[in-house]
């Protein structure tokens, strides 16, 4: 049986992170999966999004999606000192069968702390982190646990905006559009792209579109955040730079935390190495998160022009 075709399979019938379920994966890119079983018994399964750019065959992140790496399921019971051999088999099992690539660029999910089998097959592995809130039980604790300039913001901004549940993603967009412009950048993906995600989330019921606006109906900011069983994530924001004070992103950050709460889920704010970013994420009281980058460059045409620039 192909591989992707066991893949559905089992996410059928099983419980996958939301960035790993076939559907996510259908919304955004073509991809493909190695499997490792014994059996009947899946132990690890990796999708890889593959794309082709300029004759050169990449297995690279699509954008909206900040974990696209291996997963490994353990048996039942397993003691603690079988599961570091465990991860080795399964980690060096799909690292066997993946295809022939140019170049290869994947996060993977921060549960998996186990890197030396990338390591021993030659891969490159870097660390990188977010900021995950864990254990939300009691909103006036992890309220209290932010720092005072966040709580001032959200009270301020609980004073003059009201937020609510969008049903289009187009204000998102065109926020995000703006701030890229701003910058003179080009937001490297299309409202067509981002419009296929939503519609795969409310499909799903696995995410909630909120903005934020003042009296007089002008938007001030948005966020799509996602969820799966386990962790509510903040995928993608954008606020107006006219209302920069207003504490919307503020405001939208925390309703997004009750909501986590309410379902018993943690909150991701996927973290940023962007200084700024990080500060602002840093001051909502998150546990800074390992996750590794792994990647590797198997063209050496692709190796010159890097080094050339």
């Amino acid at each position: 049986m192909a591989n992707k075709k066991i893949y559905r399979q089992w996410a059928a019938n099983h419980e996958l992170p939301l960035f790993h379920r076939p559907e996510w994966l259908d919304a955004v890119c073509e991809w493909k999966a190695v499997v490792y079983q014994k059996g009947t018994d899946v132990w690890g399964l990796w999708p890889l999004p593959v794309i082709e750019q300029k004759g050169f065959k990449r297995i690279i992140h699509p954008y909206l999606s900040p974990y696209m790496g291996p997963i490994v399921f353990y048996p039942e019971g397993q003691k603690n000192a079988n599961r570091i051999a465990h991860e080795k088999e399964v980690l060096g099992e799909l690292i066997k069968q993946l295809p022939d690539y140019a170049s290869l660029d994947i996060k993977c999910l921060p549960s998996l702390t186990n890197s030396l089998p990338f390591h021993w097959a030659g891969l490159n592995q870097t660390t990188r982190y977010t900021y995950v809130l864990n254990n939300l039980t009691d909103t006036a604790a992890t309220f209290a646990d932010f720092k005072d300039n966040v709580r001032r913001e959200i009270r301020k901004a609980e004073k003059s905006l009201t937020v609510s549940e969008a049903t289009t993603i187009n204000a998102l967009f065109d926020l995000k559009k703006a701030s890229y412009q701003a910058k003179k950048q080009t937001l490297p993906f299309d409202l067509a792209f981002v419009e296929g995600i939503y519609k795969t989330l409310t499909t799903n019921n696995w995410g909630q579109l909120l903005e934020a606006r003042d009296q007089q109906g002008h938007i001030h900011a948005a966020v799509l955040l996602v969820h799966d069983h386990q962790t509510m994530h903040y995928l993608l924001g954008a606020a107006d730079p006219e209302h920069n004070n207003s504490g919307a992103m503020s405001l939208l950050l925390w309703q997004g935390i009750q909501l986590a709460t309410e379902k018993g889920l943690a909150f991701n704010f996927e973290g940023s190495m962007i200084p700024a970013i990080e500060r602002f994420f840093s001051a909502f009281g998150g546990t800074l998160t390992p996750y590794h980058h792994i990647t590797h460059e198997r063209s050496t045409l692709l190796k010159l022009k890097k080094l050339l620039g």
